[in-house]
């Protein structure tokens, strides 16, 4: 699971530029404690970017029934 961080970053290099999109992918399984990855990052160390894509990463309980 936790190599799809990189993986993504990895592929999305390819395709664009934008520094900030890909440091957001890159770090969007960062956790304040430090114990995410995939460098362990904690509070200070983890872009506005990747805590936003974190966010938007949570499931939604039952988000399937809306559809």
């Amino acid at each position: 699971m936790d190599k799809h961080v990189l993986r993504g970053y990895h592929i999305l290099s390819g395709f664009t530029d934008i520094p900030e999109i890909l440091n957001g992918v890159k770090t969007h399984h960062e956790f304040y404690d430090g114990s995410g990855y995939p460098e362990g990052l904690d509070d200070g160390q983890i872009p506005l970017i990747g805590r936003i894509l974190a966010v938007a990463d949570l499931p939604v309980p039952k988000a399937d029934r809306c559809l």
